[in-house]
């Protein structure tokens, strides 16, 4: 299999294994290196392909709702309790400091699950210490709500 594919696989198995099926406060995709020519990120890539994590910075109260309503947690609970629930997790998400820390927890979570992921699809993830800021402004992330967060140099692992 090609290991764009294989790239792909991993993005669609993470999205069956996060808590939520509603919005999430990142989004994650394959780049290539060849996509990084022209900018100085202050690191030499050695794959070919890359993964990248990205922070939404348009996530809001209401896409926070959306994510709380939509886990199998909230599905689970008594319908009395699910108000409550949700005001819950609003109101310790008012201050966008703590609704930013939230989203780098959710975010860790997702690059937990990629890393086990990985082992299961034969590849291997290798972080990379590329300049996010030069990187975000050369494929203009901040324009598209996002901001890079950690990006992955991406190996097809040895058959053996």
């Amino acid at each position: 299999m090609e290991i764009e594919q294989q790239i792909e696989d991993l993005i669609e198995h993470l999205r069956r294994l996060m808590p939520s099926t509603g919005a999430w406060p990142f989004t994650v995709m394959q780049l290539k290196s060849s996509d990084f020519e022209n900018v100085d990120i202050n690191y030499k890539l050695k794959a070919k392909q890359q993964l990248i994590f990205l922070l939404r910075t348009d996530f809001d109260r209401k896409d926070l709702i959306d994510y709380i309503a939509n886990t199998a947690e909230f599905d689970d609970m008594p319908a009395y309790r699910r108000e409550e629930f949700l005001n819950d997790y609003v109101q310790r998400a008012e201050e966008p400091s703590a609704l930013i820390k939230w989203s780098e927890r959710i975010i860790s979570l997702g690059i937990g699950f990629a890393f086990i992921l990985s082992g299961d699809l034969n590849l291997w993830l290798e972080d990379t210490a590329v300049d996010l800021v030069a990187l975000d402004n050369y494929l203009s992330f901040p324009e598209r709500g996002l901001k890079a967060y950690q990006l992955f140099d991406v190996y097809q692992r040895d058959e053996d």
